[in-house]
């Protein structure tokens, strides 16, 4: 089961790969943020896939946290990439206030192996033995 999920994971990381060097060859402005999106979306497969397939719990620690990060980064260039693609006057929006609240929570991610004030990782086995 687990390899399955680790081949589905690896072949959505190739199609991200496909697609962030499609928009690197891109001249428009707004490829820059698909390609960001794209990077930190092939991130958090892979750090997804690391969680799944390890049997440590710091290890799933770490790679949840990551996954976690992320998501945040994956929301906010996709909010950028809305902005973008509309040419909304909310493109003079406080970027920087977004930078420090996702920086803020992305350490805090980073730091729950530490303290341990998110989330825990229970491990559990399936009936297969997994």
């Amino acid at each position: 089961m687990k390899s399955g999920y680790a081949i589905a994971f690896l072949f959505t990381v190739v199609l991200l790969c496909y697609g962030i060097i499609r928009t690197e060859k891109n001249e428009n402005p707004i490829a820059a943020v698909l390609q960001k999106l794209l990077t930190v979306a092939a991130l958090a497969v892979l750090a997804n896939m690391t969680a799944m397939l390890s049997a440590n719990e710091s290890v799933c620690m770490m790679a949840y946290s990551v996954f976690f990060v992320c998501i945040d980064w994956i929301l906010y260039y996709m909010l950028v990439y809305a902005v973008e693609y509309t040419g909304s006057p909310a493109a003079k929006w406080p970027r920087w206030l977004f930078w420090l609240v996702l920086g803020w929570d992305s350490c805090s991610m980073l730091c729950n192996q530490i303290f341990g004030h998110a989330f825990a990782c229970i491990p559990v086995q399936t009936s297969g033995g997994e």
